[in-house]
């Protein structure tokens, strides 16, 4: 191969790598207020600090307060430990492990599971 083609081969395989390599920035949703983009869940609001989530159906008036333990920037467990509706019992002491997947400047993508669940969503930041 001629110098000038190594060249511009090198090139172009390094805009390749360094476009499909978008860097997540996890860390700008640890805290906040978010809503689910998932028309099922539209009427909860979630509401995070570093150690606990709260989750409000405004429709149903329904709380849901779960411990967070942030296992590293992008991935989290999630456990259940108070519901104001007793019909919602079976949710406590339930454990997800949630991986954000990717983000954006105002929402970000997540993956929850659990050995008999899981979910795929996007929260959006209020």
């Amino acid at each position: 191969m001629p110098e000038p083609m190594k060249y511009l081969f090198l090139l172009v395989a390094l805009s390749i790598i360094g476009c499909s390599q978008q860097k997540k920035d996890c860390l700008k949703f640890k805290t906040g207020s978010f809503k689910y983009e998932d028309p099922t869940f539209k009427e909860l609001i979630v509401t995070r600090n570093d150690s606990l989530q709260i989750e409000y159906d405004e429709s149903k008036q329904i709380e849901m307060t779960a411990s967070i333990k942030w296992l590293s920037n992008c991935t989290y467990k999630l456990r259940y430990i108070k519901v104001s509706d007793t019909t919602y019992n079976h949710l406590l002491d339930t454990e997800f492990k949630v991986d954000i997947t990717d983000t954006s400047e105002r929402s970000y993508h997540f993956h929850a599971y659990n050995s008999e669940k899981e979910l795929f969503g996007e929260m959006v930041k209020n």
